[in-house]
């Protein structure tokens, strides 16, 4: 994930990270090489300032919870709201969904469940229509 962004020091990643804890290493770790990155969860305060800094490209990696993209009961996250402003959609370079064995296991109903555990991880192709056409995307997942 992070080799892309070398080379792309103006483009921003979005990338989709199930687990809050994978989020934080994953976040210490390109900051260890100088990428700016910041976690977008429940927990990411509605900071006006820090908002600010989102949205006019200060982070070049946004390590995103899942349920950032959709409405929850009522509310509309801030990032979602965020890829509907054509200057910050144009300045994502990458999309990553990291984990993407949690598309089956988390996103979709598994035997004897009526409703999958975390069914917003089974839906990024209704994240990918919302992004510009020329975004590159990864589904990462290591090997066994």
């Amino acid at each position: 994930m992070m080799l892309p962004l070398f080379p792309s020091p103006n483009m921003m990643a979005i990338t989709v990270t199930p687990l809050k804890l994978l989020q934080k290493d994953h976040v210490n770790e390109f900051l260890q090489f100088g990428i700016p990155s910041i976690t977008i969860n429940h927990d990411t305060p509605h900071d006006k300032i820090l908002w600010n800094r989102i949205a006019t490209g200060s982070y070049q990696n946004l390590l995103v919870a899942p349920e950032q993209f959709f409405p929850e009961g009522g509310h509309i996250p801030r990032l979602a709201l965020q890829l509907k402003v054509p200057k910050f959609a144009k300045r994502i370079g990458f999309f990553f969904v990291d984990e993407t064995h949690f598309i089956v296991t988390a996103g979709e109903a598994q035997t004897g469940e009526k409703l999958p555990s975390r069914a917003v991880y089974g839906k990024p192709a209704e994240v990918l229509i919302q992004l510009p056409v020329s975004v590159p995307v990864a589904l990462l997942l290591l090997p066994r």
